[in-house]
């Protein structure tokens, strides 16, 4: 779990300037131990590996920003990373 000496922690991030600023960015609430919404979005570890709980976010296939994997099941990483994975060794 997320632990701090001051008040200011969240699941995310520590605090914000401005109330619920932050959009469309998700955090696990069972590996942090943190519930606020003010500061992302707690979802469930199982919920963190459903493409369409993530709002916002481009899954498109080849042009978009994130991948998920589907077996076994992953949180999102970027469309990049399965690049370089691919690539042929030197």
């Amino acid at each position: 779990p997320v632990r701090a000496i001051s008040i200011d922690v969240g699941g995310l991030h520590g605090g914000s300037v401005r109330p619920n600023s932050v959009f469309n960015s998700y955090y696990d609430r069972n590996t942090t131990g943190q519930s606020d919404i003010s500061k992302g979005i707690p979802l469930t570890t199982e919920q963190m590996n459903v493409q369409s709980n993530f709002s916002g976010w481009d899954f498109t296939e080849k042009t978009g920003i994130w991948v998920m994997d589907s077996d076994p099941a992953s949180y999102p990483y970027f469309q990049w990373q399965t690049e370089i994975e691919s690539l042929p060794p030197v």
